[in-house]
């Protein structure tokens, strides 16, 4: 019988990019609604990230085949280990560690050769609800080894060339700070004001600020990972993103939920400095800014990158509805953020105008959510 140890693995900083100091510290801050009542984000994406998950498994065959293939029956692979990093809670971590366990063994018995044992480190922030994470995945209990690795994934998180596979579901688009050029010297905001994120309101300087956080972050993650997997070792990311190169996109998500801080801000309710102030410590990317940033890097190569596009509310009809799952989808990745720096009374009073807003603004094209795609092969040592 399989002993499952949960272990938490303490991060290992990688040499850092020099920062100025955010107002905001986003690894303290931000985290996905918690628990699984019917606001909470394992329960609202789950028919999402479920879709999500059947979408890659194509990419998860192809991803892992190489690597069980490189161990021959003189030298099997006795161990296979993998993470998924940013894992949040619910169907995105769960369809994860079950299509592991799936395509592992049987691509092992099609080779004839004896199945390893698994080991799955599920990181994410110290914020995330690990005790439902660790619920939601009993079934596997005695499958796997399954060990909890809080951390901030813009760091080191695993022992060197110790993982075969890294998996990475609507998290790495997250950045570590709000881009420190939107303030000056003594936090106060000089550029977006007015906005939350990029808009068409805002100066090519914001898009370029953010743009140039993403290229710090995501190359760090970069090298963080690069250091703990394998050579030939694999990557799959899946990223919320853009489908054109224009500086000033703005997102559906941040469009809604400004125009309903609009609306309190017009009753009286928010101050407009306050507003200035507040700024997603996120970007969504362009595939060929993504793929610029891989190359440049070096650690690995890109086997697939493709930008698609999903219905946000997908297998909803009636338009109230589809605007009810939206927005809530919406305020289960940005409560955190929102209350932090509003407070819980406004944030409150945000996501009630929010869904109407919605209902009013969207489109069956605006509901399409761009989605980048990305399958990265470790470089050989």
């Amino acid at each position: 019988m399989n002993i499952i140890y949960k272990s938490f693995i303490w991060a290992h900083e990688c040499k850092p990019f020099h920062r100025k100091k955010s107002k905001m510290e986003v690894k303290k801050v931000l985290h996905m609604t918690g628990g699984d009542g019917e606001s909470s984000y394992s329960h609202i994406c789950d028919f999402f990230m479920r879709t999500m998950s059947s979408m890659t498994e194509p990419l998860l065959e192809k991803a892992i085949l190489p690597i069980i293939q490189t161990d021959s029956k003189s030298n099997p692979l006795k161990l296979f280990t993998t993470a998924d990093v940013g894992c949040g809670t619910g169907a995105a971590p769960f369809c994860f560690v079950s299509s592991v366990l799936h395509k592992v063994h049987r691509r092992c018995e099609e080779l004839n050769l004896a199945t390893p044992e698994t080991q799955i480190y599920l990181n994410d922030l110290a914020g995330n609800d690990f005790n439902l994470l660790f619920k939601e995945l009993s079934p596997y209990s005695g499958r796997c080894f399954l060990m909890g690795a809080p951390g901030s994934f813009h760091s080191r998180l695993f022992p060197p060339r110790s993982l075969h596979l890294v998996h990475s579901c609507y998290a790495t688009h997250w950045l570590s700070q709000v881009p420190p050029g939107l303030y000056n010297e003594e936090g106060m905001p000089i550029l977006n004001k007015g906005n939350i994120y990029i808009s068409p309101s805002s100066s090519v300087a914001v898009g370029k600020a953010y743009l140039s956080q993403l290229e710090q972050d995501f190359s760090l993650f970069l090298n963080c990972r690069a250091a703990e997997v394998v050579g030939n070792g694999c990557m799959i990311l899946k990223l919320r993103g853009k489908a054109s190169l224009d500086p000033l996109d703005e997102p559906f998500p941040t469009h809604v939920l400004s125009e309903a801080i609009s609306l309190l801000i017009s009753e009286g309710l928010i101050d407009e400095e306050k507003v200035d102030s507040f700024n997603f410590p996120f970007y969504y990317a362009a595939q060929e800014e993504l793929q610029a940033i891989v190359e440049k890097e070096g650690s690995f190569l890109i086997e697939h990158i493709e930008t698609v596009r999903m219905d946000v509310a997908m297998g909803i009809q009636d338009p109230w509805e589809r605007a009810v799952n939206y927005s809530g989808t919406v305020k289960s990745f940005t409560q955190s953020l929102i209350s932090h720096h509003f407070g819980q009374q406004v944030s409150d009073k945000i996501y009630d105008r929010l869904t109407h807003v919605v209902f009013e603004k969207m489109t069956l094209e605006l509901a399409q959510n761009p989605t980048v795609f990305m399958v990265l092969r470790r470089k050989a040592n």
